[in-house]
């Protein structure tokens, strides 16, 4: 098949009206999981920051201290809690 200009811009018009919806994925309604590692100083910061965002929620916080999680449970009382990292990505 020969190409030429009319089948090209159909093509990319086609294509740049599809790419948002591709790119944000299939459910445009869910919210961007987060998995934490360190709950303590800086890393409670990012959790506090990130708890005030409509958009996202902690499903897992990580810390080798589980003492320090407590702190970080309050933000988002549904996450699960680990000792290892290696734990999470095992789910």
């Amino acid at each position: 098949m020969k190409s030429n200009r009319r089948a090209f811009l159909k093509a990319s018009a086609t294509f740049i009206a599809t790419a948002p919806a591709l790119l944000r994925g299939r459910n445009l309604n869910s919210k961007l999981q987060i998995a934490s590692v360190g709950t303590d100083g800086q890393g409670y910061v990012d959790i506090s920051r990130m708890a005030d965002h409509s958009n996202a929620i902690h499903v897992a916080f990580c810390d080798v201290d589980l003492a320090r999680t407590q702190k970080a449970l309050d933000t988002q009382p549904g996450a699960k809690v680990y000792q290892n990292v290696k734990d999470i990505f095992s789910e």
